[in-house]
């Protein structure tokens, strides 16, 4: 049974293999190869043996520029080695080729041509490229002049005049090896296939030679010759601002730069006229003859003036000159100056950026050097500007700032902003100056700086005045002090300070926009000083004022008025011994005592006065008083005055007077001090109507009867000092 299984794996192996065997020869056996056909044409026309078979290779010659045209019965590769060939445009399918094949010298293209399904089959095409024939051309001032091109090996001769414009252009890419004898080449102009240029000469024997031959192939030239007929003219001491430069020969284009307000100048062979055509640019100091021309041109911009320089015997020889005149570069006088004291100065040139420190309150001064017009543009940052003083050539400003900061001023050109320099101003901040301290309106320190402290002496009650030159705050501590009258604004302090004792007051001074910047003024204030003054009858008193420890006595009459008063408003205490006195309309305050002082009998008033709270020091004041006399001043009768300056004691005996039948007497007095008056018993007498008003008496009276009127008029202050007046009255 295992044999039987095993047995007949084996054979079907065996039939297996042999099956497979079978069917491998018989395919190796059946197999055909495609054949690989080309069709080849150049510029449309097929090539000998076209179509070309499968293999082995083929070498064809065709001239640049022609079309090479390959097709194939199969998809197909193409590998091209084009050398120094190019191909286009180029054209591609999967079964063709299609390109024009270009090149400037001779070259051998090499193409491998293969089936895209069997690379084995393939087929090489080796081109040969037949370089396009040399040809050149030549044109004088842009008109043709070769009536055939000049083809290698070849020579064209020509002649021009100095001046004109000579072009030699080749159909292929080319090298032009100019020669010049005595000639000058401008306007020149060259890419791969042109070479142009204006010939100039002033000499005999002018030429130039162009030797033309393919990039890379000089085995094939062609010779251009061209002589030169010299001009007449010729543009000689050409000097721009004094600098020599060459010549400029007729025909010519000469390019010449200068500087605003140069002189250009220059001399001519011959007779010409000068056709300025100037635009935007100035002329003046300018002097011409027929042989020759000067002037100095000027521009505020950059312009151009074309000077076209013509033979006044033939208009059509002329040289050109293109004077490009740049404005001057802008240059800059800088000045700092504080006052009428310069500083520093400095010039600063187009372009730079120079950057200077700055004080506030300093000055910056900026002038064209040259008095050119010019204009600034400002960026201030936090400083401000006074003292501005402006001009078309110069800018001056005071620059004042509380804080440090930065101003930029770009100073440009008037009319050109490409010519400018910029300035940078590092503005410090206005340094604190305490300017003045006066006391009592008298200075006693001036221009302290920031960062000192001083020392003021002052007396009590006096008037303290502090200024300074920038924005401040003022800040005092007091203590015991008192303060009258302040005044403050942001540069100002005014007060008056008192004190009892001796003290210390200290102001800081600080800088409003830098607060690292004060000046502290520490004020000694004396004490106040302990005195009077004093008035009687509002008269002042000497001593005046009264010192301490002083005593002092005073005749005074009764009823006079005595004020007493601090000299300094220092308060005080009032202690008065009146004697046997009367102190009338008392007023009393702290420092002040004022009475009417009376008395019928002589006697002395002490007033002792000591600082207020204390028994020392002390001022005593005596008074000394007499009663007063009572006078009358004018004594009348119905108006009519009888009598004046009656004295006390007198006896007064007036004429007799009528009651008018009833209509009463009028008797009026005047005293010197207040009075009294009584009437003695007198039953006739009538008292119609009366008064007594301190010093002043009036009474009516009347009477039946023939009788006499007695009255007695006393001082108040002292009832002993009597004046009697009789009136003796009629019906």
């Amino acid at each position: 049974m295992l044999l039987r299984l095993f047995g007949g794996r084996v054979l079907q192996a065996a039939f297996a293999a042999l099956m497979l065997m079978g069917l491998l020869a018989g395919c190796g056996g059946g197999r055909t190869d495609p054949t690989l056909n080309l069709s080849v044409t150049v510029d449309g026309t097929a090539i000998d043996g076209s179509p070309l078979s499968n293999s082995g290779s083929t070498t064809i010659t065709l001239q640049s520029g022609q079309s090479l045209s390959i097709s194939s019965n199969l998809t197909m590769d193409v590998v091209n080695s084009p050398a120094g060939a190019t191909v286009s445009p180029l054209t591609r399918t999967g079964t063709s080729w299609i390109g024009t094949v270009k090149s400037d010298v001779a070259t051998t293209m090499t193409m491998t041509l293969s089936s895209s399904d069997y690379p084995e089959i393939s087929r090489t095409l080796t081109v040969n490229v037949v370089p396009t024939a040399l040809a050149v051309t030549v044109q004088v001032d842009g008109s043709p002049v070769t009536a055939t091109p000049v083809g290698a090996g070849g020579t064209y001769a020509l002649t021009v005049n100095s001046g004109q414009l000579v072009t030699v252009t080749s159909n292929t890419k080319a090298n032009f090896g100019p020669t010049l004898t005595n000639t000058r080449a401008s306007r020149i102009f060259t890419n791969t296939t042109t070479w142009q240029a204006q010939l100039v000469s002033s000499a005999s024997g002018s030429s130039a030679s162009l030797t033309v031959s393919p990039q890379g192939d000089t085995s094939r030239t062609a010779t251009v010759n061209i002589t030169v007929t010299p001009t007449p003219l010729t543009v000689t001491d050409l000097t721009a601002n004094g600098a020599s430069l060459p010549s400029v020969l007729a025909g010519e284009i000469r390019a010449i730069s200068i500087h605003s307000g140069q002189t250009l100048s220059f001399s001519t062979t011959v007779p010409v006229t000068v056709e300025q055509t100037l635009g935007e640019i100035t002329k003046s100091n300018s002097a011409t003859t027929s042989t020759s021309w000067s002037a100095k041109l000027s521009g505020a911009a950059a312009a151009t003036a074309t000077l076209i320089v013509r033979s006044q015997a033939d208009n059509t020889v002329f040289a050109t000159l293109l004077v490009t005149v740049d404005p001057n570069p802008v240059v800059l006088t800088l000045t700092l100056s504080s006052g009428t004291t310069t500083i520093s100065t400095a010039t600063v040139n187009q372009g730079e950026s120079p950057t200077l420190a700055v004080s506030s309150g300093q000055t910056v001064t900026i002038a064209s050097a040259d008095g050119a017009a010019i204009s600034v543009a400002e960026s201030l940052g936090n400083a401000y500007k006074s003292a501005v003083s402006r001009s078309n050539t110069n800018w001056q400003a005071t620059l004042n700032s509380g804080v440090a900061t930065q101003v930029v001023l770009t100073v440009s050109a008037k009319g050109d902003s490409s010519r400018f320099a910029t300035i940078t101003l590092q503005v410090a901040a206005t340094p604190l100056v305490v300017s003045t301290i006066s006391v009592a309106d008298l200075p006693v320190l001036t221009d302290v700086p920031a960062g000192q402290a001083v020392t003021v002496n002052m007396k009590s009650n006096q008037k303290l005045f502090v200024q300074t030159g920038t924005n401040a705050v003022f800040s005092a501590a007091l203590g015991g002090v008192t303060q009258d009258h302040l005044n403050t604004t942001s540069t100002t302090w005014v007060s008056t300070l008192a004190s009892n004792a001796p003290t210390t007051v200290q102001l800081l001074v600080t800088s409003n926009a830098d607060s690292s910047q004060v000046v502290t003024i520490n004020v000694v204030l004396d004490q106040l000083p302990f005195a009077v003054n004093l008035n009687i009858d509002e008269v002042a008193q000497s001593p005046s004022p009264i010192p301490s420890g002083s005593t002092q006595t005073y005749a005074i009459n009764s009823g006079q008025k005595v004020v007493i008063g601090s000299a300094s408003g220092l308060p005080m205490d009032f202690s008065p011994d009146l004697g046997s006195a009367t102190a009338n309309s008392l007023t009393t305050s702290s420092t002040l005592w004022g009475a009417v002082l009376t008395s019928r009998t002589p006697t002395t008033t002490v007033l002792t006065v000591t600082p207020q709270g204390e028994t020392t020091p002390v001022i005593t004041l005596n008074f000394n008083i007499t009663p007063t006399i009572l006078t009358l001043s004018t004594v009348s009768v119905n108006g009519v005055a009888k009598a004046s300056n009656v004295q006390s004691g007198t006896t007064l005996t007036l004429p007799t007077t009528s009651a008018n039948s009833g209509a009463g007497v009028v008797l009026r007095f005047n005293g010197s001090i207040a009075m009294s008056v009584t009437q003695d018993a007198n039953a006739a007498i009538t008292l119609m109507d009366t008064s007594v008003e301190s010093t002043t008496y009036y009474g009516k009276f009347n009477t039946s009867a023939a009788t006499t009127l007695v009255l007695h008029a006393a001082s108040v202050a002292d009832p002993t000092k009597i004046i009697t007046i009789n009136l003796p009255i009629t019906p």
